[in-house]
């Protein structure tokens, strides 16, 4: 096999590139947008930073076949349990009436992820929730978003989904 010798002019810039400003490269993390998908965000924070985002997104390319941005805007919610398993979680959708500790877990212990509508139509919005808390006879679900790096809280009830996130244990 004939090998072909590196040299400085081989390597001169054409100018073909396009050229991005500094605000535009942070929101791009191994090549895929960052905030196409807080799923992956969500899981990278409550994994304890055992896994990052990239290894999230990775995972979900090579074994389902898709990225955020090519389905659509989102993980498909039905994946949301495989994906948290990639890192080593076990996640299952939290269903009928649901108690949320002051803590923001369930009565067994685990954390919580909720979805709900996010900003772009039909595409919910995933963070972990951080408590409950009740001002004036209402019910809040305390969360923090790891995409915005934000706390906010949302009355109960006004969510799409929970699931529970707990780990495994070997």
């Amino acid at each position: 096999m004939k090998t072909k010798k590196l040299t400085l002019k081989s390597l001169e810039y054409d100018g073909s590139l396009e050229v991005i400003n500094k605000a535009e490269l942070s929101t791009f993390t191994g090549g895929v947008d960052v905030s196409s998908d807080c799923v992956f965000n969500v899981f990278d924070y409550l994994d304890g930073s055992a896994h990052d985002y990239d290894f999230y997104s990775l995972s979900t390319s090579y074994n389902l076949g898709y990225t955020p941005a090519s389905n659509g805007g989102g993980v498909s919610t039905s994946d949301i349990p495989t994906i948290g398993g990639y890192g080593g979680m076990n996640v299952y959708e939290l269903s009928g009436s649901v108690t949320i500790s002051v803590g923001g877990m369930t009565s067994a212990g685990e954390r919580i992820m909720m979805t709900f509508a996010g900003a772009t139509p039909g595409i919910n919005h995933a963070v972990a929730v951080t408590g409950r808390v009740v001002e004036d006879g209402v019910t809040y679900v305390k969360y923090y978003d790891p995409t915005t790096g934000q706390n906010g809280r949302r009355v109960a009830g006004e969510y799409a989904s929970l699931y529970a996130v707990g780990h495994v244990v070997d």
